[in-house]
């Protein structure tokens, strides 16, 4: 029997093609979490599913069950981040925050709203701020996601002396805290920082994410920022192949 239809917001992180003329897609779904639903006929010529079952694209889905599998009726376009498609790096970008919203999310169950709103600002960030350097963007969303999902570091102050602006401040990579470089007698990888760059680093781990990327940083800084997240998030999950794809292509 037919269940009740069901309307919901969301993105898609993947898309397979099932069956030659169907797909099966993974939908970051409002207020869901990630959900798994099949599209009939999707990649039929003509099919009224054919632009709304696209990866990456962000729209309005109406779904039902029937089996026991989630079919998608009816995928209306809120916005389709052209911008991906006309940048390799872009899209290859969004690939690798496609995989890891898959790696850290949830599926099936309710959702905390941050991790929706962080990947369409993302998305949209990549589609539509070229100005953006592409690696400051894959930075704070991979530090953002880390802190969201319960890998938040401690940035509150030096882990020794406790003094709130640490001088000549470090970033303990493995144990997640900064120190003065005095206070620090560790022997673990560290990160300098700078004044400038600990404070970016509060804002894109505790700050509105719509202020996600207003931080400046130096060129100097900003490598240091880039090369900080990427080998953080490392040390919660193996290299995904997406990360080593966008590397690969990355102008």
């Amino acid at each position: 029997m037919q269940s009740t239809h069901e309307t919901f917001t969301g993105v898609i992180l993947r898309d397979t093609v099932y069956k030659d003329a169907d797909k099966i897609l993974t939908i970051l779904a409002r207020g869901k979490g990630i959900i798994t639903a099949k599209a009939r006929g999707a990649m039929k010529t003509g099919s009224p599913l054919a632009v709304g079952c696209q990866c990456f694209c962000y729209g309005e889905f109406t779904t039902y069950e029937y089996g026991g599998k989630l079919l998608v009726e009816k995928a209306d376009v809120i916005d389709q981040f052209e911008g991906l498609r006309t940048d390799l790096s872009s899209f290859a970008l969004a690939g690798y925050v496609a995989e890891l919203t898959e790696q850290f999310g949830v599926t099936d169950t309710p959702e905390d709203e941050s991790l929706y709103r962080l990947v369409l600002n993302t998305l949209y960030a990549l589609a539509y701020k070229p100005e953006i350097r592409r690696d400051k963007i894959k930075a704070a969303f991979e530090l953002r996601l880390c802190s969201d999902c319960g890998f938040m570091p401690d940035l509150d102050g030096c882990m020794v002396c406790g003094t709130d602006e640490p001088v000549e401040p470090i970033f303990a990579l493995e144990s997640a805290q900064i120190f003065c470089k005095a206070c620090f007698d560790g022997d673990e990888a560290t990160f300098p920082l700078t004044p400038r760059l600990l404070e970016a680093l509060r804002i894109v781990t505790t700050g509105e994410l719509k202020k996600l990327l207003s931080f400046r940083l130096n060129a100097a800084e900003g490598d240091i920022f880039c090369r900080l997240c990427e080998e953080y998030i490392l040390l919660q999950i193996d290299p995904p192949e997406s990360l080593k794809y966008y590397h690969s292509v990355k102008l």
